[in-house]
């Protein structure tokens, strides 16, 4: 579903994710970032607090970015995790911002990974960082926004203005 993102404005958000409703790109040389710097940004308005995807990068077959590895920003528990992981769960890194995200406002998050700093700012403030200097290079990956490359994390709220980049901002 396409809306404003408040009465009146010009500005529109997305909303309405479910296991059969997200946004997928095939696969995009421009996101084989490999080991180098990248970041995703964009603007988010939830109230529910189970876990979802805000954006993933796999193949499907349990691995995403590279030898197995993943990207995925997502809320779980409380947390709002940028991760890169390998395709055995648990044994990849994240960076974290731990504060209860669900309360139905527009908040502006930002991920990075700036040599293997993983970060996580929400509305200019800084979480929790994470290590990681995993490739995130993978010719099968399949970027989704809104849901989890399994569908099973749909995002129960808005996004806005989503963008990622090879860059990490300063």
């Amino acid at each position: 579903t396409v809306s404003a993102v408040a009465t009146g404005a010009e500005l529109k958000c997305i909303s309405g994710f479910s296991t059969a409703n997200y946004l997928e790109q095939p696969y995009n040389s421009d996101l084989d970032f490999g080991t180098g710097d990248f970041s995703f940004s964009g603007w988010f308005k939830s109230s529910d607090s189970a876990s979802k995807c805000l954006f993933h990068r796999g193949d499907g077959n349990g691995s995403g970015w590279g030898s197995g590895n993943l990207l995925q920003f997502e809320t779980s528990g409380g947390l709002l995790k940028f991760q890169i992981y390998t395709s055995s769960f648990g044994s990849g890194s994240y960076g974290y911002y731990n504060t209860d995200l669900d309360d139905g406002i527009w908040h502006h998050v930002l991920g990075s990974r700036s040599g293997s700093t993983l970060s996580v700012y929400v509305d200019g403030v800084k979480g929790t960082d994470g290590v990681s200097t995993l490739d995130c290079s993978n010719t099968s990956a399949t970027t989704v926004v809104g849901n989890r490359h399994y569908l099973s994390r749909p995002f129960n709220g808005s996004l806005a203005l989503v963008r990622i980049s090879a860059t990490a901002p300063t």
